[in-house]
């Protein structure tokens, strides 16, 4: 029978009466904190060194189970009872750093009947060393579990290794998420010799597998019917797979080609909100005058500055070209923001864009929660700023923070950017340098840091 923090007896844990409850505290801290952090990995403005202070607190947690040896197994245990994915997270990396294989397959039992909390243990092994899943691994990959063949693979691609034959295997399995993990760790691996398996599921009658096959062909360096594939996608989902499929084919398609289809898509929708974010992943100065005229319409000022920072590199509230933020009745008001932009694409929205909107106003013309984190540019000081610094910048040229688009630029943005920045880089990176693997943003901080010095 288990014991549980509040009924221990002080004969069970020798001279220390409150260890279950000590236990039981690391137990419940590690799931909660692995939740936050991994809402913090996605967040667009979340640093490497906002991670770091998650990571030391999760590790201290884990070492905290680790020393209380088998009651820190039998309390990880007692904390499945209902697991979400912090749960699984913290009895999986419990499991795999104890070597325990019938606690591990307890919670791979449990993964599989929970979809919604797998994430947690797919993210334990990301988190331990290597070295505890040398022998594990390969007995992933070989077995008939779906389940077990996608963590193997999902392994493989955490710590930057090759999964071998397993991969190609798995490219064709009739089980569609396995089949979406091998085409998506195809690119992130590099593995060129299975682009015209890929280029083949474009056509996957699974939305996500067809999705990831064309993200692979980008990566690997395939630039036709990848974008083709990709382009598509976004004409009948605009916000196909959180937004990702979008960025990616105006990361890499041509200026003019990423703006036509930008356009089209955004005016459909007639969503400025995406005309925004769209601009930005291009990284065309072209269109920075149009950007800072957006900064005149409270609804959408933050995004706008997001944007600008994103192709120029300025530090808006580090430069000090910020303001106080507007009173909410400015943000909900029914009187029409003027338009401050005027000219072509350069200086003005395209056709249907016009600057305003009210409280009966679609989503696409409100400020988002989404910008709560970002400063409230003053548009006045960032149109001085541009105006004294728009020499400086390259035209014609796609960037990312003020720079143009290089290895060595990457790795600079991945040391030192916030998430949503090093996301691109990354996926830059990966498809500039076609024999590295996809740098994983996600991993615990110490080994991202391990890496970096490694390619510097």
């Amino acid at each position: 029978m288990t014991h549980h923090a509040h009924d221990t007896r002080p004969d069970d844990f020798g001279p220390h009466p409150h260890i279950g409850w000590i236990v039981d505290l690391h137990v419940s801290e590690a799931a909660i904190l692995h939740d936050t952090r991994s809402v913090l990995v996605h967040a667009s403005q979340a640093s490497l060194s906002e991670l770091g202070r998650f990571d030391e607190r999760i590790a201290a947690h884990l070492d905290g189970i680790a020393v209380a040896g088998d009651f820190g197994r039998e309390r990880s245990r007692a904390a499945q009872q209902d697991p979400g994915a912090g749960e699984l997270f913290m009895g999986t990396a419990v499991a795999l750093e104890s070597a325990d294989q019938d606690m591990l397959r307890q919670l791979m039992a449990l993964a599989a009947a929970r979809p919604s909390a797998q994430r947690g243990a797919f993210a334990a092994f990301g988190w331990v060393s290597g070295n505890r899943l040398r022998t594990l691994v390969p007995r992933l990959l070989s077995t008939a579990d779906p389940l077990w063949r996608e963590i193997g693979l999902a392994a493989c691609v955490m710590h930057r290794l090759e999964p071998g034959a397993a991969l190609e295997a798995a490219m064709t399995a009739t089980d569609a998420r396995l089949r979406a993990r091998a085409l998506r760790s195809a690119g992130e691996c590099q593995r060129r010799d299975l682009l015209p398996a890929c280029l083949e599921a474009l056509c996957d009658d699974n939305a996500q597998c067809a999705f990831l096959a064309a993200r692979s062909a980008v990566l690997m360096g395939e630039r036709t019917r990848s974008l083709e594939a990709l382009s598509k996608l976004v004409l009948d989902d605009a916000q196909a797979h959180d937004g990702a499929a979008l960025r990616l084919a105006l990361m890499f398609l041509d200026a003019s080609e990423g703006l036509a289809l930008l356009k089209r898509v955004a005016q459909n929708r007639n969503d400025r909100r995406m005309m925004l974010r769209g601009l930005g992943a291009m990284g065309d100065v072209r269109h920075i005058d149009w950007l800072i005229g957006q900064m005149s319409d409270p609804r959408l000022a933050r995004l706008a500055g997001e944007s600008f920072a994103l192709v120029t590199g300025c530090d808006i509230a580090r430069e000090k070209l910020d303001r106080e933020p507007l009173a909410p009745a400015m943000l909900t008001g029914s009187e029409a923001v003027p338009a401050t932009a005027s000219g072509d694409l350069d200086g003005s929205p395209p056709d249907g864009f016009e600057a305003g909107g009210s409280q009966d106003a679609p989503p696409a013309e409100r400020e988002s929660d989404e910008d709560t984190d970002l400063p409230w540019p003053d548009e006045q000081s960032i149109r001085t700023w541009w105006e004294t610094r728009r020499a400086r910048f390259q035209p014609n040229a796609r960037l990312l923070l003020g720079e143009v688009v290089t290895p060595a630029h990457c790795r600079r943005v991945l040391a030192v950017g916030r998430q949503g920045h090093r996301r691109m880089a990354a996926e830059y990176l990966c498809a500039l340098q076609r024999d590295k693997t996809l740098f994983p943003i996600s991993a615990p901080t110490w080994r991202q840091r391990r890496w970096l010095e490694q390619e510097v």
